[in-house]
């Protein structure tokens, strides 16, 4: 996405106090806000942005595609981008709710399958387990750096039992965890946990330069080193305000979560 262009179809576009008023409604902002965005495109939150192509049809680059989540077309797609960084040995980095599905026990898979999809998951468990096994095994591999933020709310939810994990059996979970406590010794996962509600789900991988972003229901991938480095600094900043700091620390409240 070449944020030059967005600010130019901008400011052809939004050229009268009108049409600022518009897209100030359109997007749920105020009018000083919205000159603000104008200026500074880099400003907007994704969403925003989301809101102010589909109404103008603001142009977004080539290598931006957008679609509704398809939890078989999203796992082959994260597949393919990590195989892609694994030849390289790259870097992935991520935000996630509750934890890293790479690490995931089938077991797991297998019930949360059922909980999300119904009657839908018979269908969906021989290919999602197929791909995740490819997934987990370039994981262990550690074939390439894994950089995430984990948040510990959720965390929590799944460690005790609540929420979507309430009919998981206290054994799995406990399975699960140890299966999380040897993957995080590994040096080519750096690993944090943030304390919040407001954790953006996104993921960067260095090569070819993706950025792969959840906005409720819609699927957002983009093919550019400007965005993919903005992230990385968003990611950054996200860091610094995380509860844990280092392994240790990381693996203590993992073991041991706030309720």
């Amino acid at each position: 996405m070449d944020l030059r262009a967005v600010e130019a179809f901008l400011g052809e576009r939004l050229n009268t106090k009108d049409a600022m008023a518009e897209a100030a409604n359109v997007a749920s902002v105020s009018l000083a806000t919205m000159y603000r965005y104008k200026a500074n495109p880099d400003s907007m939150s994704l969403k925003t942005l989301r809101l102010l192509s589909n109404h103008f049809a603001l142009p977004l680059s080539h290598t931006a595609i957008w679609s509704k989540d398809d939890i078989l077309a999203s796992e082959r797609r994260r597949h393919s981008l990590e195989s892609a960084i694994a030849k390289v040995g790259g870097r992935r980095i991520q935000t996630v709710w509750p934890y890293t599905v790479n690490d995931e026990l089938p077991e797991l898979t297998r019930a949360l399958l059922r909980v999300d999809y119904g009657p839908r998951a018979a269908e969906l468990e021989g290919d999602i387990l197929s791909i995740r096994a490819d997934r987990a095994a370039l994981y262990e591999s550690d074939a390439y750096e894994s950089w995430e933020i984990w948040n510990q709310r959720g965390y929590s939810d799944f460690v005790t039992g609540r929420g979507r994990f309430a009919t998981i059996p206290l054994v799995t979970r406990q399975a699960q965890v140890q299966v999380f406590a040897r993957s995080s010794r590994s040096s080519f996962r750096q690993r944090y946990f943030y304390d919040g509600f407001d954790l953006p789900a996104f993921g960067c991988f260095s090569d070819p330069g993706v950025a792969l972003v959840r906005i409720d229901d819609i699927h957002l991938e983009v093919q550019e080193p400007h965005l993919v480095d903005s992230f990385t600094r968003v990611f950054n900043e996200i860091r610094e305000r995380c509860v844990t700091k280092t392994q240790d620390e990381f693996l203590q409240l993992l073991t041991n979560p706030c309720p």
